[in-house]
């Protein structure tokens, strides 16, 4: 689905496992480590892909630590996209 999507192309093979989050602190990938731009912009593709947001915010939620997750950050901005 993600790259009908994103490109226009059908792909009749799963080319990735939504269940693996995309994200995560070790990674320094998470909205801890971007600005207020970065965040609105992950938002807003989430959007699109809302079983990939829930995968991600599950697995950022269950290092319990908002500092380096920025989770909160995250679902706000989530929230506030039309």
């Amino acid at each position: 689905k993600a790259v009908k999507t994103l490109f226009g192309v059908y792909v009749k093979e799963p080319l990735f496992d939504e269940s693996i989050p995309s994200i995560g602190p070790k990674g320094e990938n998470t909205p801890a480590y971007l600005c207020n731009a970065g965040i609105k912009r992950m938002a807003k593709e989430f959007k699109r892909f809302p079983s990939q947001y829930k995968t991600n915010i599950d697995f950022l939620l269950s290092f319990n630590d908002d500092y380096h997750t920025g989770v909160s950050l995250l679902t706000k901005a989530y929230s506030e996209v039309e």
